[in-house]
Formats: structure tokens, C-alpha cells, sequence
């Protein structure tokens, strides 16, 4: 009840109800609003204030989705991401960037590492959550000859 009178009534509840997000971002505003805001989606949550703990998470828990600043403090984003794809375990974990870091040149070398989607700081609670949940529906329904497909 508390979060629905924080956040409102904005968005549908999410269908990935055991879904675990992890949550990497050195700004502890920044974790803390997204990490509000994927708790009241519903997922399960993990977070991280830095690129070795969130990839240490990673390994450890195989997150079904991973919302990260690339502006982290001890890695570049872009190291993140890259030893995130360079794994057995963590090479399909869909990434979501979530930074203020707004360049043609780092929007394009984000994407040539792999990840899913780049949003940019400030996102509204109902952005964020409805691209967390577009995200993990095409993740669970792989397309086959162009259409999707219940898994």
C-alpha cells in the first residue's frame, strides 16, 4: 500500500512476477529512486554501488535483467558490459543502461557492447517500468521467423 501511495496507480502489474533486476549505480539518489521503483513493479530486486560488486551479483544470483549507470566509479560502463557478455553464466542477462551520459559516441559503443536499451536520468517511474517489463516479454518469447513465440 505504502508504495502505491508513493508512486500512484500508473502502470499495469508486471507478468514476470519472479523476476530478479539488478540494480548498479554509484549515485545513491539514483539507486535508491530505481530500486524504488522496481520494487513497487513487483520484481525482485538486487543492487549494486559499483561495477565489481554488481558483476560479483551477477555471477552469484544470474539476474534476469541488469539496469546500469555507465558512469560507474571503478569501471567504465563499457568494461561492465563487456565482462558481463564475456561470461558463460551472465552472456545473456538483457542490459538496460540508465545514464545521464548523453552522446552520439556513447549511445553507439553501449550498443556494439551488447546492451538491450539506453535510457537516459531523469526517466519517470512508469517509463522505466514499462521498459523493464517490454524488455523481459521479449526476452521470454524469442522470435521465430518474425513472430514471437510463448516459451
Amino acid at each position: 500500500m505504502f508504495w502505491q501511495r508513493l508512486f500512484g496507480r500508473f502502470f499495469s502489474p508486471n507478468t514476470h512476477r519472479d523476476a530478479i533486476v539488478l540494480v548498479v549505480d554509484p549515485h545513491r539518489a539514483d539507486l535508491a529512486y530505481t530500486t524504488c521503483a522496481v520494487i513497487y513493479g513487483g520484481y525482485n530486486i538486487l543492487k549494486a554501488s559499483s561495477g565489481k560488486s554488481g558483476l560479483g551479483l551477477a555471477l552469484q544470483h544470474k539476474p534476469d535483467l541488469i539496469i546500469v549507470d555507465f558512469e560507474l566509479a571503478d569501471m567504465s560502463g563499457y568494461d561492465f558490459c563487456c565482462q558481463l557478455k564475456a561470461g558463460t553464466v551472465t552472456q545473456g542477462i538483457p542490459v538496460i543502461v540508465l545514464t545521464a551520459l548523453n552522446t552520439p559516441q556513447a549511445v553507439l559503443e553501449a550498443y556494439e557492447q551488447g546492451v538491450t536499451d539506453y535510457l537516459l536520468k531523469p526517466i519517470g517511474k512508469k517509463s522505466l517500468l514499462k521498459e523493464i517489463e517490454r524488455v523481459l516479454r521479449e526476452v521470454s518469447q524469442p522470435l521465430v521467423c518474425g513472430k514471437t513465440q510463448e516459451v
